[in-house]
C-alpha cells in the first residue's frame, strides 16, 4: 500500500514532468510567433514598397514586384512548413517516449502485482492471470500500431509538403524563363 509519503513524490515527480511539457510547449510556441512575427514584417515591407511602386503609376514595375513578393512568400511558407513539421515531430516523439515509459512502468508494476497476487489467489485462477497479460500486450499492440500510423500519416505529410514546394519552385521557374522568351520573340523582329 502507498504510503503518503510514496504518494507525495509521485505527485513531485509528475509536476515536474508538467513543467518540463508546458515549458516545451512555450518554447515551441515561441518559435512560432517569431516567424509569425518574422512573417507580418515580410508583408508590411511588401506593403510599403508596393505602395511606393504604386504611386510611380508603372503598371509593369507592380507586376514584376508582385510576382517577386508572390515568390519570396511561396519560399517563406514552405520554409514555415518545414519548421512546423520538425517542431511537431519533435514534440510528438517526445511525447511518444514518455507515453512509453509511463506505460512501461505501469505493464512492470501490473506484473509485479500478478506475481503477488497469484501466490494468494485460488487454484484455477491462472486464467484470470492469462487475461490480464493479454488485455496487457493488446494495450502494447496497439501502442506500437499508432506510433506506426503517425510515422505514416508524417511521411504523407512530408510527401504533400515536397509537392507544395515543387509547385512553388514551378511558377518561378516559369515566370524566369517567360521575361527570356519574350526578349528572343523580339530580337527576331
Amino acid at each position: 500500500m502507498a504510503t503518503q509519503k510514496d504518494l507525495m513524490a509521485w505527485q513531485t515527480e509528475r509536476a515536474k514532468e508538467l513543467f518540463a511539457l508546458s515549458h516545451k510547449l512555450l518554447e515551441t510556441a515561441k518559435q512560432f510567433s517569431e516567424h509569425q512575427a518574422a512573417e507580418i514584417k515580410a508583408s508590411m515591407d511588401h506593403a510599403k514598397s508596393y505602395a511606393k511602386q504604386a504611386a510611380t503609376n508603372d503598371v509593369e514595375k507592380l507586376k514584376a514586384l508582385q510576382e517577386k513578393f508572390a515568390e519570396e512568400a511561396g519560399v517563406r511558407m514552405v520554409a514555415y512548413q518545414k519548421k512546423v513539421k520538425a517542431l511537431l515531430k519533435t514534440m510528438e516523439d517526445e511525447a511518444a517516449d514518455e507515453v512509453e515509459k509511463h506505460l512501461n512502468k505501469a505493464r512492470h508494476a501490473m506484473e509485479t502485482w500478478l506475481k503477488d497476487a497469484s501466490k494468494n489467489l485460488p487454484a484455477g485462477s491462472d486464467k484470470f492471470t492469462d487475461v490480464v497479460r493479454d488485455i496487457a500486450d493488446a494495450g502494447n499492440k496497439v501502442l506500437k500500431e499508432g506510433r506506426k500510423m503517425a510515422k505514416q500519416a508524417a511521411q504523407a505529410a512530408e510527401e504533400s509538403m515536397a509537392n507544395l514546394e515543387k509547385m512553388v519552385k514551378k511558377p518561378a521557374a516559369a515566370a524566369k524563363k517567360a521575361p527570356a522568351a519574350k526578349k528572343s520573340s523580339r530580337s527576331r523582329r
